[in-house]
């Protein structure tokens, strides 16, 4: 797969039974929002991440090609503290393909 085509579904999952996410990455790990992204899905199929919305994006052929997650923000984050219980997205990445072209 070196891009994403057809039809796309979305739907909510439990992280920690979706099994593809336990495969999921969106790059080696070469740059930092890379290995952001793995660590926090890593994160949610574990368990260790709790709370919160999370999303998955699927193929035509039910291929697992992009995650997102979001839940509201708390009064414990300070940086986030003048928008307590907006929602916030905590992490969002698509799949990295399986070959290049």
């Amino acid at each position: 797969m070196t891009e994403i085509e057809g039809d796309l579904g979305s739907f909510a999952v439990d992280p920690k039974r979706y099994a593809p996410l336990r495969r999921f990455s969106c790059g080696i790990g070469e740059r930092r929002s890379e290995r952001e992204v793995n660590r926090l899905v890593r994160e949610y199929a574990s368990g260790r991440h709790k709370g919160g919305t999370f999303r998955v994006t699927v193929d035509e052929r039910k291929r697992l090609v992009g995650v997102a997650a979001f839940q509201a923000t708390a009064p414990s984050q300070p940086m986030l503290g003048q928008f307590k219980g907006s929602p916030y997205i905590s992490v969002i990445g698509l799949k990295r393909p399986l070959s290049r072209a």
